[in-house]
């Protein structure tokens, strides 16, 4: 099992004949670690280090090591200046019940249709009404657009 570090960001490792590992770095996560990500190459070593280049070039996103909770929290962070006190109020408390959920401990890279899906089914089973639904989901809507905005 081969390693070659390819530059500074990515390396590349054969795991069999045709088959590479190429690990890329993405940053620090929420509590400082050193973060990374790893895909699998099938094809020539050729192949490979083009992956690697792709990883260097244009690192893969670093969202996999923030929770929900966290995005809403730095969300009202950047949006509360331009917010009236009563906007301010409402969306903080929509923030917080969607933190307060299951979902909020997601991470944010994990959370897929069918998560949004059973959350609010929850909603639904606690007895929220369709507006108070409406209004938690425009928020997390809002958040994980800010997320993709910030990459």
């Amino acid at each position: 099992m081969n390693a070659l570090r390819s530059d500074a960001m990515a390396t590349i490792r054969q795991r069999r004949p045709g088959v590479w590992e190429v690990r890329g770095y993405t940053g620090k996560d929420v509590e400082g670690k050193s973060t990374q990500v790893s895909r699998t190459v099938y094809g020539t070593k050729k192949d490979a280090k083009l992956v690697a280049a792709e990883l260097t070039v244009k690192p893969a996103r670093n969202a996999g090591g923030r929770k929900l909770r966290q995005l809403l929290d730095e969300w009202i962070d950047i949006k509360t200046p331009g917010w009236a006190d009563l906007t301010i109020r409402d969306q903080t408390s929509r923030a917080a019940q969607v933190a307060a959920d299951p979902i909020g401990n997601m991470s944010v890279a994990s959370i897929g249709v069918s998560d949004v899906d059973r959350w609010v089914a929850r909603l639904r089973k606690a007895g929220a009404g369709e507006g108070a639904i409406r209004n938690q989901h425009t928020v997390l809507r809002s958040a994980l657009q800010q997320a993709v905005r910030w990459e």
